[in-house]
């Protein structure tokens, strides 16, 4: 993971609700779309009625309630720049050939 990727991350997990206001940084960091950021390697599902994270970042960023799914990803890639994409919901392969 680049310097770059692993200081957002670190921030990611300290960040408390507070924080997420329309305007600040964390807001416009979790909430822009129509964009890939990077990508990720999953290497684990799991369901919310077997296993919740350990790290309270993870929890206070996600939606933990019954009968939903998690990810365990490594890999991550954190791009330079945003590439535009639309018409993609969730979760789908990335050509990794695709201009970055």
């Amino acid at each position: 993971m680049s310097a770059e990727g692993k200081e957002l991350f670190e921030q990611l997990c300290e960040l408390k609700p507070d924080v997420f206001y329309e305007g600040s940084e964390a807001w416009e960091l979790c909430t822009t779309t129509g964009h890939v950021l990077g990508t990720v390697t999953i290497e684990q599902v799991f369901s919310t009625n077997q296993r919740k994270p350990s790290n309270e970042g993870e929890l206070m960023l996600g939606d933990y309630s019954p009968n939903r799914y998690w990810f365990w990803c490594i890999r991550p890639e954190v791009y330079q720049t945003p590439i535009p994409a639309s018409g993609q919901l969730m979760i789908w392969e990335w050509d990794e050939n695709q201009e970055r």
